[in-house]
């Protein structure tokens, strides 16, 4: 049986297709999974005080607000 190529998410009320993306191919995926391994050893050499300026900073540039325990 053939792998399928696309898949097609479909609105559960209306059972009307919404979109359809088509499936990465193996090679594809396995260039995504070394490109994560690359980004994960480079990641883990950024200091703690470093990661946590960079996630301030993302939270301040795509208006993410951080929540309080109030």
């Amino acid at each position: 049986m053939a792998q399928p190529t696309l898949q097609t998410t479909i609105i559960p009320h209306s059972q009307e297709p919404y979109t359809t993306r088509v499936y990465p191919t193996i090679e594809q995926l396995d260039e995504v999974v070394q490109n994560a391994l690359s980004a994960q050893k480079a990641w883990s050499a950024v200091s703690l005080a470093d990661r946590i300026a960079i996630g301030r900073s993302f939270t301040v540039s795509t208006n993410l607000a951080l929540s309080s325990p109030d």
